[in-house]
Order: C-alpha cells, then structure tokens, then sequence
C-alpha cells in the first residue's frame, strides 16, 4: 500500500459503531450473499459514558507488525459469526391471510410479494424480479448471466434458513486497538475464510476511536493523559497487513470482469472530524480508493462527533450498500442526505468509486471524494461551512450574523438566493454575496443539502473569506 508519509501532532473524539441489525438478513442481492466485516475498537480505559470526548494530545507513535513469536499480551476479541446473522423480527408461525399483504421487513407492499417457503411459515417478503423494483429481496437475473439465484418456489427468509441449516455467508471479526495488538497473524482465519469463498464476497472494516485534531492520525495506544496514533494506511498495515492487500486485490480483480459482482470494499471510520477535514488526511484516505484498495471511505468531516446522532445514518447507508444495492452516492443522498439532525452537526465526507460497464465489456471505476453538508445561516455555517470567515477582519463564522438577502428562491434554485453579513467585531456589514459556482445542490428529498468536491483548493478557502 503506497501512500505518502504520515504527518504528526493531535487531538480527538470517538463514536461507538453500527450494530450488525438488519445486514445480510433482508436481502441476498446479486452481488453477493457472502460477507466479511472487520470491527476494530479502541478499548475504554474509563466506562464512563460521554457524548463527545474532549480533545486530547496523541502524538504520533511508530509501530512495526508484531510476529507469532513476540512476547506480548493480546486481547482476541475475534467473534466469528458464520450462522448468525442476528433474529428476525419474524413472529409469524403461520400463514397470513390477510388480502392486504405488506413486507414484514419494510412494511411496503413492493412489486412483488413472496411467501417463505419454509415448513408452518409463509411471511411475506416484497421481492425486486426487475431493475427499477422495489423489493427487500433482489430476485433479478445477473447482468451478463441470465441467472437467476432464487425464485418464488425456493425462497426461504432468514430464520428458516438457519432453522435448515443452511449457511448464510457473513463473518465479523473484532480487534480492539491497543498497545500490543497489532499483530495481523491474528487475522489470517477471517481472511482465509474469504479466500475459501474464493474472494467473492463484501468486504467492510468500521474502525472506531479517537483522532488527533491536528493531524487526522486515529489513536491506537495509550490513554486519555499520554495517547499516541497512526494514519490510517498504518493502521490497516499493522493490525490486517497482508491479509486486507491479498483481499482488497482479489475482490478488485475479480470486479474488473463483468462475470460477477461487484463486491464492495468499504471503510468506515467513526471518529471526530479531524480524520475528513485535514487536508494531508483526506488526501491519503482519497488513494485508498484511487489505489482500488476500497470502493468507499467514509469519514465524519466536522469539528466534532456526536455518537446518538451519526451511527443510524451510517446504519442506513450500510443497509443502503449492502442490502439494498444501491449506487454508494444515492446511498448517502438517501440516509444522510435525508437526516438533517446528522447533517447539522457534522458535515460527511465520501470518496468513492462508481463503477460502469465499458463498451468492451469490463468495468470501469471513477473516483470521486466529495462531502455532503447542511446550510444553516442560523447557525453561522452557510451552505455547510463553520470555517467561513469575515472578509475584513478574518473572524470566524461564529462571530458572524447571516441572512438571506434580496429575492429567495426555493426548490432546486434555492443555492440562487444570495446572502448578507455583519461581523460582531469589525462591524463590517457585506451583502450580495453569491453562492460560488462549485457549490451544488444535492439531490435530496429535504432543503439546504449541498455538496463540493473535498479538499477544497486554495482559491475556493479565498472565496469563504479565508487567506490561506
């Protein structure tokens, strides 16, 4: 994995990650009904619960991967999960037979509705036979092949398939991110599992911790008075090593033909928004895409991360990847894009890989990183920014009244509405001010949601107030 140096210095925040609820359960899409999820935590020195850490001084620390033989303490917390994949909702033992049948997972009717074939149960599931339906279970034939993988006489839902032992293909593995755990000898099972599978199958790591403010480095050791952390690339490094490259390889070879997948390779980091908002680390976590190591990275990119608030959006964009099969944009556009509770605490950064079909019949990928934001001017973050300052005196957005000024416009042409200003210290009082051309509004169902390409360039930091 070549990516550049690491910079220094620190500060941090957490989230807890998504519960495994409703993953694989729902649907078995035609990418894939085989799974791999990598959880790595950093264990809590202090169970006190906190909503949002303060920030705290974790200097960079040097690490090199550990070897079998090396004397030090290790904490497994691998927990491997071939069969389970979590209880069902289902309380139905016996056929419904109400005319109006709904989805027992989405409660819509769908465009088809299927009935378990499973012994005394018959639950109804709204089943997608076509692009364009809707259904929590992908029935349409494979792109190139024609086949298709289950049908209306062989379906069976979740808990049956359990009930007959038959294997639903997910595997979660957890490390927690200590001193003296990075040794990725640990994980070479969980990956031989995927190899068996013969690499086709999802592949997501969620990475929990603190970050350094300064720096975006996620923290790996010590504690809350002496922490020490890494770039991410590092970590992945020290903690998977080989295991993710082979992986991350196989799955991006196999996704080059059109003979199955694609198999999604995602990476969630769930800390304060140092790691998305820096521009050294967003410029390192954009090559883990840009490389083909992973098709998404998704990271929080505001000043901080409030746990209750983000993690059932990531909940909702994993379901939306996953399960629902969507485009990794719209899946954002769709949960995100769609909390403005999440969005007005924290901007969120996406850089991902849209893969198409070319005309010689392989596929394509085009890598973009982007953040989807809230414009709240009540708030002194107009069109999303915290960072905007006064063109007089350079005084940030929190010292600055905005409002609308002149004609609003509303619908898709709101970003047309121009704005006004009056600094609490300067007393300067700036208005006409237009809403730069490479701010756009995102195609979401709610007002105030815009996007922009991520790292903003020097000339767009000039036109939020900014001198360099």
């Amino acid at each position: 994995m070549d990516t550049p140096q690491p910079p220094s210095d620190t500060t941090t925040e957490r989230t807890p990650p998504p519960s495994e609820t409703t993953m694989d359960t729902t649907k078995r899409n035609k990418r894939s009904n085989k799974n791999v999820e990598v959880v790595l935590t950093k264990s809590k020195a202090n169970k006190k619960k906190q909503s949002k850490s303060d920030s705290l001084n974790a200097p960079y620390i040097k690490l090199t991967p550990l070897d079998d033989d090396d004397d030090c303490y290790i904490e497994d917390t691998a927990m491997i999960l071939d069969d389970d994949v979590g209880r069902q909702q289902s309380q139905a033992s016996h056929r419904i037979k109400d005319p109006n049948i709904h989805c027992i997972y989405c409660q819509d009717i769908g465009s088809y509705i299927w009935r378990c074939t499973g012994r005394d149960c018959g639950i109804p599931v709204c089943v997608s036979k076509a692009p364009g339906d809707h259904g929590c279970i992908d029935a349409s034939p494979n792109d190139v092949t024609g086949v298709v993988t289950v049908t209306e006489s062989t379906f069976l839902c979740p808990q049956c398939h359990r009930a007959e032992e038959r294997r639903i293909m997910l595997r979660i593995a957890s490390r927690r991110l200590k001193s003296g755990n990075h040794r990725p000898s640990v994980m070479r099972d969980d990956f031989q599992w995927l190899a068996n599978m013969k690499y086709e199958g999802n592949l997501l790591i969620f990475v929990n911790t603190h970050s350094d403010t300064a720096t975006g480095n996620l923290v790996v050791a010590g504690n809350a008075e002496n922490p020490q952390s890494l770039p991410m690339y590092q970590l992945l490094k020290f903690y998977l090593g080989e295991h993710l490259k082979s992986a991350t390889q196989a799955i991006a070879k196999i996704n080059k033909t059109t003979r199955l997948g694609p198999y999604i390779r995602g990476l969630v980091i769930c800390s304060c928004g140092s790691t998305g908002r820096v521009t050294e680390s967003v410029n390192a976590l954009k090559q883990l895409v840009e490389c083909d190591i992973f098709d998404f990275v998704l990271v929080p990119a505001g000043v901080s991360t409030m746990d209750t608030t983000v993690v059932p959006a990531i909940n909702r964009f994993l379901e939306n990847v996953f399960v629902y099969d969507m485009k990794i944009w719209d899946a954002l556009l769709q949960s995100f894009g769609e909390d403005k509770h999440v969005l007005n605490s924290t901007p969120i950064m996406l850089s991902f890989a849209d893969m198409q079909i070319s005309s010689h019949g392989t596929r394509k990928r085009s890598v973009d990183t982007r953040v989807i934001a809230y414009s709240n001017l009540k708030d002194g973050r107009p069109w999303g920014f915290d960072i905007y300052q006064c063109r007089m005196c350079n005084e940030p957005a929190h010292n600055l009244i905005f409002h609308p000024d002149g004609k609003q416009f509303y619908g898709k042409e709101w970003l047309q509405t121009k704005m006004k200003y009056r600094c609490l210290k300067c007393k300067a009082y700036i208005r006409r001010i237009p809403t730069p051309s490479w701010i756009h509004v995102a195609d979401s169902q709610n007002y105030g949601r815009v996007w922009y390409n991520w790292p903003l360039t020097l000339q767009q930091r000039q036109d939020l107030g900014m001198k360099h």
